[in-house]
């Protein structure tokens, strides 16, 4: 999100992922099943983000206490708060976190 001199608020959208559908194969009563893949900002600690077996490359904002791979739906906030600069990309860089929040 950026914020202009005369008051103006400009958000940015960025295409995530894209599905790619044959729609030859799609006639009446065809029905199309979508499953979620799994992502980073499922992870509810930093250990837990940066153990992930996905296909993405996750980090984890200690001033968010959130991980995601920089990319998802909450990119803005995540730039707004710094994390690209101070993002956690290792296990054994995490804070040290109770049983409780694993």
């Amino acid at each position: 999100m950026t914020h202009l001199p005369t008051g103006i608020t400009i958000t940015y959208i960025h295409q995530y992922h894209s599905v790619d559908i044959d729609l030859s194969q799609v006639t009446n009563n065809t029905e199309v099943e979508f499953n979620a893949r799994p992502t980073c900002i499922q992870a509810v600690s930093c250990k837990a983000c940066l153990s992930q077996s996905i296909n993405f490359n996750c980090s984890f904002c200690p001033e968010l206490n959130e991980c995601s791979d920089g990319m998802n739906r909450w990119r803005n906030k995540w730039k707004n708060f710094g994390c690209p600069k101070s993002k956690i990309t290792k296990a054994d860089e995490c804070p040290f976190e109770s049983e409780k929040s694993l």
